[in-house]
């Protein structure tokens, strides 16, 4: 986590800002690699409930 400024004060913020897609993509190849949610979560710098909540599956496609 970084502190980012914004109108006066500092916000605690990931690392990286991520799109939703990119996010879906990175922590998608990670599980395909057998990364659980929280080995995934920590690399990318956002909480586990996030990458919980995109609900990964091994069989998706990736465009």
């Amino acid at each position: 986590m970084k502190l980012i400024p914004f109108a006066g004060k500092e916000y605690r913020a990931p690392a990286r800002i991520w799109t939703d897609d990119r996010l879906r993509l990175e922590a998608l190849f990670r599980w395909r690699e057998g990364w659980n949610t929280f080995e995934i979560a920590t690399f990318l710098g956002v909480p586990e409930a996030t990458i919980y909540n995109l609900n990964l599956s091994k069989k998706e496609k990736v465009a």
